[in-house]
């Protein structure tokens, strides 16, 4: 197994928590990975199956997260506010997206009510987003 092979898959077993076979590693890349070997795609699945157990995955589910990961990434790193639209706006970009009234529900089940004009902080956000990764299985638009 080359270097590049081995480090995806030290990776998702870092991320999981627990040792694979080769052949499980080569079920989870050409299955559930589309044969794509990058390490971003690789923790996410592995995040994924960590939280969903043996419940399938698919490579729109790891896309879906992917795109909710990077929003949460750009929080991180910046440090800055974020308007309720800029939530929103991450919402809007899924097919389909979530309901005005399942947003306002979701709101009410993390404490932090969505307002188009408020700012939240970027923990404030993530929360928002955690739970929309965790719910929604819905796909990313191109």
């Amino acid at each position: 197994m080359d270097a590049k092979k081995k480090s995806l898959k030290n990776a998702y077993e870092n991320t999981v928590g627990e040792e694979i076979s080769e052949r499980q590693w080569r079920r989870i890349k050409n299955e559930y990975l589309g044969g794509v070997g990058n390490l971003r795609m690789v923790k996410t699945f592995a995040q994924l199956r960590k939280v969903n157990g043996r419940r399938r995955i698919t490579l729109s589910d790891i896309n879906r997260v992917k795109g909710f990961d990077s929003f949460v990434q750009m929080l991180g790193t910046s440090g800055a506010l974020v308007t309720g639209a800029d939530i929103l706006d991450a919402f809007n970009r899924l097919d389909p997206s979530p309901s005005e009234s399942t947003i306002r529900r979701w709101g009410k089940e993390i404490g932090i009510p969505i307002r188009k004009d408020d700012y939240y902080t970027p923990v404030q956000a993530q929360a928002w987003l955690k739970l929309a990764s965790e719910r929604i299985t819905f796909k990313l638009k191109d």
